[in-house]
C-alpha cells in the first residue's frame, strides 16, 4: 500500500506550481490585516465545522476557519469574502489564500505569530516586567494582566494569577514548547502564562476561556475554594510530568517535624481525685512530615462586635500564627500532645490562612474576618523571606430569597508584587489597580506566596 500524504504536504506541493504574487501585491494584502477583530484566546474549532483538526484564522474578518486546500472552508471563504491572509493557528505559519503562498517576514505578522504562540528566552524572562502598549496604544505591565472571568470564576483566575508569579514554575513553562507538552491541562496552563508575560499583548488583558473548558471537564469539585483549586492544580502538574515535578518539589515542598506524646491515666491515692492525668515521655514519637501550603488557624472572632469599621474587627501577626511551627506551641489532640518545628522551608512558602467552616449553613456570612498582619520581610529559622502573592477575600450580598435567610457570596481577587520595582497591583477580572504595601493587610488575606531572599 503506498503512503497517504498529509493535506498539508499536498497544499505545499500544490503551491510550488502557482505564480509568485508581488512585492506590491502582498503590502496591499497585509495592510488588509486587522489587529483589532483578532482573538487567539478563543476555542481554536472551525466556526462552520466545528473541528479543532488544520484551523486557521483570517487575519481580516478573524474568524477561525478549517484548512486551505481547495474546497476547503478558509479556501472558500477567501474567495467569497475577498479575504486573503490566514494564520496556521498550530504552527503559526501564514498564508495567502487561494494562491497558497506563505507570507516572509513582517513586522505585523511577527507580533500575530507571538500573539498566537508566544516564545520566551531565559534572558526576556528575567528582564520583565516592563512597560508595554496594545494595538489601541494602552500601557500595560506584563505579568500584571488581567484576566477575563466568566461568571464564578474568580476562583481559579486568582490562582492562575499566583502560580504565573511563582518564577521556576513559570520559566519552566513559558521556555517549554506548546507541542511537546502531553498534557492539555498543563498545555493550557502553559499558554495562559506566555500570555500574560506577553510584551505583545492586542488587548491589556487575557481571556483564559481554553483553560478552564479543560479544567471543568476534569474538576468535578462543587466548593469554587481557590485552596481547593491550588492544591488540585499542584497535584495535577506534579502527575503529569517528572520535569515539572521536580521543579515543584525543589521550590515548594517543605518539611515538618510532628512530635506526639501519648497523655496516660494514673489513679491517685489518699487524695480527692481518683485520676490524674501524666506525659509519658517515654512514649513520644516523630514523624516527617511534607507539605506543599501549610495552614494558619485564626483565633476564633468575638462574639459581640463594637461595630462594623476596619477599627472594630480583630488582627493578629502573622508570625503569632506561625509560631504554631516553630515547636513553641502544644496542640491537644485525640492521638496526645502534639508539636510541630520546621525541617526544611521551601523557597516558596505557601500560606493558607482558614476562614471558612465549609459545614456552616452560612459559612461565608460566619467566616472568621480577622485581618492578618505581615511585615515586608519575615525571618524563619534564619532565612528572610518576602511576600510576592496575596489571594484576598471578598464577601457581596447573595441573591435574595424570599421568608430564606441567604448567605453572602465570595469574590476574589490577587494582590502581586512587583519585584523590579517594590510595586504592588491588585488584579480583579480585567481591572488592575496599584496598592500600598502599607494598607495590604487591610483586606481578608486568604492564600499567601512568601519567597525566600537570597
Amino acid at each position: 500500500m503506498g503512503l497517504r500524504r498529509k493535506l498539508s504536504d499536498i497544499e505545499t506541493i500544490d503551491s510550488a506550481k502557482r505564480p509568485k504574487i508581488s512585492t506590491k501585491s502582498i503590502a496591499s494584502y497585509l495592510s488588509s490585516i486587522d489587529v483589532k477583530r483578532l482573538d487567539f484566546d478563543k476555542e481554536k474549532i472551525c466556526s462552520v465545522t466545528l473541528s479543532p483538526l488544520n484551523v486557521y484564522c483570517c487575519l481580516v474578518c478573524g474568524k477561525y476557519l478549517q484548512g486551505r486546500g481547495e474546497s476547503s472552508v478558509a479556501f472558500l471563504h477567501s474567495i467569497q469574502e475577498d479575504h486573503h491572509v490566514f494564520a496556521n493557528l498550530q504552527n503559526t505559519r501564514i498564508y495567502l489564500l487561494p494562491e497558497n503562498d506563505e507570507l516572509a517576514n513582517a513586522p505585523i505578522l511577527q507580533r500575530i505569530r507571538f500573539a498566537i504562540s508566544p516564545l520566551y528566552s531565559k534572558e526576556d524572562l528575567d528582564s520583565y516586567p516592563k512597560n508595554c502598549f496594545d494595538v489601541l496604544n494602552n500601557s500595560y505591565l506584563n505579568g500584571f494582566v488581567g484576566l477575563i472571568e466568566p461568571k464564578n470564576t474568580s476562583s481559579f483566575t486568582t490562582i492562575l494569577q499566583l502560580l504565573g508569579h511563582i518564577s521556576p514554575l513559570r520559566d519552566y513553562v513559558a521556555l517549554e514548547a506548546s507541542d511537546k507538552i502531553s498534557d492539555e491541562i498543563v498545555k493550557r496552563f502553559s499558554i495562559v502564562v506566555k500570555k500574560l508575560w506577553s510584551p505583545h499583548l492586542f488587548r491589556a488583558h487575557v481571556s483564559p476561556h481554553e483553560f478552564l473548558n479543560q479544567v471543568f471537564s476534569a474538576y468535578k469539585s462543587p466548593n469554587p475554594d481557590p485552596k481547593a483549586f491550588l492544591f488540585w492544580m499542584l497535584n495535577h502538574l506534579n502527575s503529569s510530568d517528572p520535569v515539572l515535578r521536580k521543579v515543584l518539589t525543589k521550590n515548594l515542598r517543605g518539611e515538618l517535624i510532628r512530635k506526639t506524646t501519648i497523655i496516660r491515666e494514673e489513679s491517685v491515692e489518699n487524695t480527692g481525685r481518683n485520676l490524674k492525668f501524666v506525659r509519658d515521655e517515654a512514649s513520644t514519637s516523630v514523624q516527617k512530615i511534607k507539605f506543599l501550603c501549610l495552614t494558619l488557624n485564626l483565633p476564633p472572632m468575638p462574639l459581640f462586635a463594637d461595630g462594623f469599621d476596619t477599627n472594630s474587627i480583630p488582627q493578629v501577626n502573622i508570625e503569632s500564627l506561625l509560631e504554631r511551627f516553630m515547636g513553641a506551641e502544644e496542640i491537644h489532640t485525640k492521638e496526645g500532645i502534639q508539636s510541630y518545628s520546621f525541617v526544611k522551608i521551601p523557597r516558596f512558602l505557601l500560606l493558607h490562612v482558614d476562614r471558612f467552616k465549609r459545614h456552616d449553613d452560612l459559612p461565608v456570612k460566619n467566616r472568621n474576618q480577622t485581618l492578618v498582619k505581615f511585615p515586608n520581610t519575615l525571618e524563619l529559622k534564619g532565612t528572610q523571606f518576602k511576600l510576592i502573592a496575596n489571594v484576598l477575600h471578598n464577601a457581596v450580598r447573595g441573591k435574595y430569597v424570599e421568608n430564606e435567610e441567604v448567605d453572602d457570596e465570595s469574590e476574589w481577587g490577587t494582590q502581586i508584587l512587583d519585584s523590579n520595582s517594590q510595586e504592588w497591583y491588585e488584579i480583579r477580572g480585567k481591572t488592575v489597580i496599584p496598592r500600598q504595601k502599607e494598607l495590604l493587610f487591610l483586606g481578608e488575606s486568604y492564600l499567601q506566596v512568601w519567597e525566600a531572599l537570597e
